[in-house]
């Protein structure tokens, strides 16, 4: 535009509306003023009225025009001007609008330039909004579709296939037919309004294709995983390609309306890409920290739909002053597909290079993120924060460098023209891949970094959302620098590929290449390449990507200046590629399995203040073991470690260890056994997760069963699971056993109801994004479906890692699916085991009897973990329904749609909780409602109970037994020697002190008790101590 143009326009800096211009009157002896009988501009092309000398109403409107032409430069043809305008006019009217429409008058095309111009500016908010609507709706619709078609790698890589696709898609169409389209901005206005009212609609869609869904499944058989990996995809299509095709067409509609010149190009494409892109990131940030955690899925749909209307009226809005894309633009739109581009017009032959070239470019962007994605999984956790913070800062690098590289790119063609362009292309691509080898040696380092980071952030007493701050500067690390260079790539590639009038075809070409690398990316890097190859090797092939999509540009370059082959260079180029592959592959970073699956994101809170040092810990995560196992699955990094010096041996998923030979075995056996005492006839069974192994091998030990299942989600898992074979009783080996590869939420919802006979569900701890879906309503819902009359729910619970009002809410949505339960702590103050079935469950010694008698390697496991007996089992009951719901009371219920527990839980990550949870479970309950003296029917029972009690050193519960013997045998001479050294010894617990000496006492028959004590005197003092005002936990009540 020039700058006479902006003076008429402008009226001295001011806008003049389009009357003003049209309406306004010629001064006497000023510019313009037409004397009688002088012929005007309207009167020499016929638009002179013949009566009476009238000028039409037509006329005048274009002498005024004239009048402005003439005044712009003296250069310029007034003639010609007039010729122009008045053929614009004639198009313009040719346009059904209503009469009071703006475009329905006939504009000064400089003026809607203008109008253009400033329009364009304000695409860039309405881009940065529509892209945080974008990444929303992926986040929500992913969420939604993971609910129904599973957590498995295959089916995120599906989901994620599918929304690129869509996008993809997109932008083919788009580029088809952007250069055609008249009013881009209306055209993209209704695309935004289209994508806000599916949004609404998409729930409801999900729910009507549900027996769909499950119907396919029974037809094929639910064997093939590829066949119904198949299915999901053209379900998952049909969902999400209507929304993402029209996400993928706004760039190219953007583009046609925004670039006007060829040397705007790259800088709008940049401008564009950058805005949408930095806008993904804020919709990544508002979602993941604020508008899921605060508002759940159901409102934070209707917010962003709410979003897309904002944009689409305010896109109509800038429609409305800026006219059609005239004659001029269409003509050009019309030429670019059957004359070559700037680019083609001078290449000899090159052009071919720029689809397999953006193609490369977005298969290595997409293997990059998926490697890195697993690098710092490792280090910053698996909680939905942890995603939402590394995706934030892989899409920061992306969209910055996008903003960035349209200016180099208009800079670089200036400079170089299309070489320099090529060139630009080429060394982007290199300095992708040399980054990205420079980031891989930070990898070992970055856990030592996590820890000085909590250190400081401890230290400094700072609040909960700093820590995460420190977090994305951790990611920023790592991704920043290679993916600004990734970001500059597509304007780049855009800027090289356009011609002046072509930028919404080329745009959409580009686009949709770059996608279909995306997609490929996705899938190969995370079904394929990482497992095979590892970070390290997967990030080498993405390496090797960057360095042949450089050659790629460099051999165009040649082509373009039509420079002959040179095959010499070419050869000298391809072995310097070869063997720098070579050099980068053989060279790789250090990786210490150990330390990098040492899980500091949770256990850093457990470092002694010594041990925040690289020594320290080394000390702590590393020097103590010996690796025995270690694998880059399919969705997380598993590790099989050795304590050296104990019989422990330990799993670890993604560095947070998930089952152990020491610690977790009660856990890990008695969740396995607690439920078969209340099913009466257990032939169908399920357990959900195989960690160790060590749970569905205590199953095995079952003789009803004759079906169970084993649902396990990562094949290395399994692999693992063998060198627990000395714990586990192998259970892969029973012909009972089936290995169902899923997750267990996807195979109980395609699973008829009435299935099972008994669930059992041992997932690891709810904070982790993914596994937060196994703790939800609908899910223990689901579950409640799929089990027979009868049927029974058993369910680990951890107490760690997260706070009161969690466990409160996990404990309610529990007892709201069913109508009876018991609870058991398997570990004190760390682990809990829900039973829950819709009828009664009737707990007695007897009944524990009977299937410790049934199967004798069942009683041999149940002693294995100190339950003996049955009073054993029983000393593990923790309290009755009735002070459950007392306690559970008022809480927030976990579900689907609020997911509170996942974006809750993390929050308390590193505090220590679980005591004080313990505690606050049994406040409010009497001791006495912790005794299961219902359970027992006689005095020896009783007596078998007490002593189970002091076995496990609770002598407070053994006396109340006692007392309820003496009251039933007051003269028994058992309750008369145990009553005083159990009070002696609850004594010397509190005081700190050793038992050895009554243990002596009572083998020897003795008890301790004084010569002149009596029987029924034990009865006063346990009355005496039980007035004490002592609650369930050994401790006066709190106050309020």
């Amino acid at each position: 535009m020039q700058a006479g143009h902006t003076d008429v326009e402008h009226g001295g800096g001011g806008w003049r509306s389009v009357e003003e211009v049209m309406e306004q009157e010629p001064k006497p002896g000023g510019p313009g003023f037409r004397k009688a009988g002088e012929p005007d501009e309207g009167t020499r092309h016929g638009h002179r009225s013949e009566e009476d000398g009238v000028v039409s109403p037509l006329g005048a409107r274009f002498a005024t025009h004239s009048t402005v032409v003439e005044a712009r430069s003296e250069r310029q043809d007034g003639l010609e001007d007039v010729e122009r305008m008045i053929s614009s006019v004639e198009q313009a009217l040719a346009i059904p609008a209503p009469a009071n429409a703006v475009w329905s008058l006939p504009l000064d095309p400089a003026i809607l330039e203008l109008r253009r111009s400033r329009a364009v500016t304000l695409l860039v908010p309405l881009f940065v909004l529509s892209g945080a609507t974008s990444l929303v709706y992926e986040t929500l619709w992913e969420r939604q579709l993971h609910l129904v078609m599973g957590t498995s790698q295959i089916s995120v890589i599906t989901v994620l296939t599918a929304f690129m696709a869509g996008l993809a898609a997109g932008g083919f169409l788009a580029g088809r037919f952007a250069d055609k389209v008249r009013r881009p901005l209306l055209a993209y206005a209704l695309l935004e309004g289209a994508i806000g009212v599916y949004a609404v609609a998409f729930p409801l869609l999900l729910d009507a294709i549900v027996p769909v869904y499950t119907g396919l499944y029974a037809a094929a058989g639910g064997g093939d995983p590829l066949l119904f990996a198949m299915i999901q995809f053209v379900l998952v299509g049909f969902f999400l390609l209507p929304p993402t095709i029209c996400m993928g067409a706004t760039l190219p509609l953007l583009a046609r309306f925004a670039a006007s010149t060829e040397g705007e190009a790259g800088q709008q494409i940049g401008r564009l890409y950058g805005a949408n892109t930095i806008g993904a990131v804020c919709g990544v940030g508002m979602a993941g920290f604020y508008l899921l955690p605060t508002f759940g899925l159901s409102t934070t749909t209707v917010i962003t739909a709410a979003g897309n209307v904002a944009l689409c009226m305010m896109a109509a809005f800038l429609n409305l002053g800026t006219g059609r894309i005239g004659a001029q633009d269409d003509a050009a739109a019309t030429a670019a597909e059957t004359v070559p581009s700037d680019a083609s017009r001078t290449d000899g032959g090159w052009a071919w290079v720029l689809p397999p070239l953006a193609l490369l470019a977005g298969t290595a962007t997409l293997v990059y993120e998926v490697s890195w994605f697993r690098v710092l999984g490792l280090i910053l956790g698996g909680s939905a924060y942890a995603f939402s913070t590394m995706l934030l800062a892989f899409l920061l690098g992306i969209g910055s460098g996008g903003w960035l590289g349209g200016f180099a790119a208009d800079r670089a063609w200036k400079r170089g023209g299309l070489p320099g362009g090529l060139a630009l292309l080429a060394a982007l691509q290199v300095g992708v891949g040399l980054l990205a080898y420079g980031v891989m040696w930070q990898y070992n380092e970055l856990p030592f970094v996590f820890v000085e980071l909590y250190e400081w952030f401890q230290s400094s007493n700072l609040d909960y959302g700093w820590l995460w701050l420190g977090k994305l500067g951790i990611a920023i690390t790592v991704m920043l620098p290679p993916c600004l260079l990734m970001g500059a790539t597509f304007p780049a590639m855009v800027r090289v590929a356009s011609s002046d009038q072509a930028l919404g075809a080329t745009t959409g070409r580009i686009y949709g290449w770059n996608t279909l690398g995306s997609i490929l990316g996705a899938s190969l890097g995370g079904i394929f390449l990482l497992p095979t190859f590892h970070v390290r090797g997967t990030v080498v092939i993405a390496i090797s990507m960057n360095f042949v999509a450089a050659g790629l540009a460099m051999w165009a370059i040649r082509r373009a200046r039509r420079e002959p082959p040179a095959m010499g260079i070419q050869v000298a180029l391809g072995a310097a590629l070869i063997a720098l592959i070579g050099v980068v592959n053989v060279a790789k970073a250090p990786w210490n399995p150990l330390l990098m699956t040492a899980g500091m994101y949770k256990y850093v809170s457990d470092l002694s203040e010594d041990e925040f040092t690289r020594e320290g810990v080394m000390a702590f995560a590393v020097d103590p073991y010996d690796l025995l196992f270690y694998k880059e699955g399919l969705s997380s990094v598993v590790t099989v470690a050795k304590t050296r010096g104990e019989d422990n041996i330990w799993l670890a998923n993604n560095g947070k260890v998930d089952a152990s030979t020491s610690v977790d075995m009660p856990t890990q056996v008695m969740v396995a056994h607690l439920p078969f005492v209340f099913a009466d006839d257990p032939k169908d069974v399920v357990v959900i997760g195989l960690a160790s192994g060590i749970t569905a091998g205590s199953v095995t030990l079952q003789s009803r069963p004759s079906s169970i299942e084993i649902v396990e989600l990562e094949p290395a898992v399994v692999e693992a699971s063998h060198y627990f074979d000395d714990y586990n009783y192998r259970p892969l080996e029973d012909p009972r056993v089936t290995l169902i590869a899923n997750d267990g939420r996807n195979h109980l919802f395609l699973q008829p109801d009435g299935r099972y006979d008994v669930i059992i569900s041992e997932p690891p701890n709810p904070w982790l994004t993914g596994v937060s879906n196994l703790f939800t309503r609908e899910f223990w819902a689901l579950g409640k479906r799929k089990l027979k009359p009868g049927g029974v729910w058993g369910q680990w619970v951890q107490m760690y890692g997260m706070d009161h009002e969690d466990l409160r809410t996990l404990l309610r949505t529990f007892t709201e699916t069913y109508a009876h339960v018991l609870l058991f702590s398997t570990i004190e103050d760390a682990d809990l085991v829900l039973v829950g079935s819709d009828s009664p469950l009737e707990l007695t010694a007897d009944r524990i009897g009977e299937m410790m008698n049934r199967d004798a390697a069942v009683a041999k496991d149940l002693a294995s973990v100190d339950c003996d007996s049955p009073e054993d089992v029983l000393t593990r009951y923790l309290v009755a329904q009735d002070k459950i719901l007392q306690f559970v009371e008022g809480a927030e219920l976990n579900t689907d749609d609020n997911m509170r527990i996942e974006y809750s839980a993390p929050r308390h990550l590193h505090e220590d909780t679980a005591d004080d949870n313990f505690a606050k479970l049994l406040r409010g309950a009497d001791v006495r409602d912790t005794v299961p003296l219902e359970m027992v029917k006689d005095v020896p029972g009783m007596l078998d109970l007490a002593e189970a009690y002091a076995r496990r050193d609770d002598y407070l519960k053994a006396l109340l037994v006692l007392k309820a013997a003496a009251e039933l045998d007051p003269m028994s001479e058992i309750i008369f020697e145990r009553v005083p050294v159990y009070q002696r010894r609850l004594q010397q617990q509190l005081d700190g002190d050793s038992f050895d000496d009554d243990e002596a006492a009572l083998e020897e028959g003795t008890g301790g008790a004084p010569d002149d004590a009596q029987p029924d005197g034990a009865q006063p003092e346990l009355e005496g101590a039980e007035a004490d005002g002592t609650d369930a936990t050994g401790a006066a009540p709190a106050g309020d």
